[in-house]
């Protein structure tokens, strides 16, 4: 394998995490260096230059335009991760897929870190509570090699003043598509979203008496409707557009959303501030998701469960 590594997004903004994460772990047992980038793919069906078959693209044959323009340099300060343009070495190859797929390429794949491949999508990664330990620490190693550039940092501090000096349950919730139904065994329709909610809204209900408030990370607005009218003042959610419905972000597929880079800069940036909020949070009931996965990494302290396990499967 080069010693040089791009490391670029897939769909999912904290797939795209979570695999950096993997990546900046594995070159702490390798001789490659890794750089970090993410651009608006999002005009393409597959959200992806490569595929598994061809999971990487060499420097002679790689359109460095692409380069240009990074989303994260937005976001953290220039270093040995985030580059300028012009500090990308001659010779490298870009990748988007997980460490896993290059396996047999590295001198040492660290299988400890690594046993669920990085992701944040199976309910195993939760429950096998000794390695989410590691994962978790890890993974947080990799988060603090990573420094906000000031306007991100002045972002990330006026919503930190949402839950300050509050014990604070937070809870992570997906479009209803995304879970099980318990009376069908099926995948939800929107017909049993006023079940879920309620099984959400008392599952929160029962816990309150140990917090102050609770912060709800969604996309979905009926989701805020109902915990607003349930906990009121309690509830904390942070100011961003979202769904009416429980539409969802489609970033793969022939129903996919296209997006201009402005709105692809603001769709990273919004998830990302989404997930450092509830990384603050005292406890964490979560979805198996990538997103859930990057909270509990971006820190350590806090204590989590599995949203399936107290109300809805996923």
């Amino acid at each position: 394998m080069s010693k040089n590594v791009i490391v670029g997004n897939g769909c999912g903004v904290f797939s795209a995490f979570l695999n950096f994460f993997s990546w900046m772990s594995v070159s702490d047992y390798n001789d490659i260096d890794v750089s970090l980038h993410v651009c608006n793919k999002t005009h393409d069906w597959n959200n992806c230059l490569t595929t598994p078959e061809n999971p990487y693209i060499r420097s002679s044959q790689f359109d460095r335009s692409i380069l240009s323009k990074n989303v994260l340099s937005e976001i953290f300060v220039h270093g040995d991760y985030i580059k300028m343009r012009y500090d990308y070495p001659e010779q490298f190859i870009f990748l988007e897929h997980y460490p896993e797929l290059f396996h047999n390429c590295l001198e040492y794949y660290p299988r400890d870190v690594l046993k669920y491949s990085g992701k944040g999508g199976m309910t195993q990664v939760y429950q096998d509570t000794n390695h989410l330990e590691l994962n978790r620490k890890v993974f947080n190693d990799q988060w603090n090699k990573l420094s906000f550039r000031k306007k991100f940092q002045e972002r990330v501090d006026e919503e930190e003043k949402l839950i300050e000096g509050k014990k604070v349950l937070s809870v992570m919730l997906r479009t209803i598509y995304h879970y099980v139904d318990p009376s069908t065994g099926k995948v939800a329709t929107e017909d049993a979203a006023p079940a879920f909610i309620q099984g959400a809204v008392k599952n929160v209900r029962d816990r309150m008496g140990d917090y102050d408030a609770v912060l709800l990370t969604t996309q979905n607005q009926p989701y805020i409707d109902a915990f607003v009218k349930e906990f009121g003042e309690d509830c904390i959610f942070t100011d961003r557009p979202r769904f009416e419905d429980f539409n969802d972000w489609r970033g793969v597929g022939k129903d996919t959303y296209e997006l201009t880079d402005e709105k692809y800069q603001k769709e990273v940036e919004d998830c990302l501030l989404d997930v450092i909020l509830t990384s603050k949070s005292d406890h964490i009931l979560g979805t198996c998701s990538n997103m859930f996965l990057g909270a509990l990494s971006m820190n350590t302290k806090n204590t989590c469960e599995l949203i399936q396990e107290q109300f809805w499967g996923a």
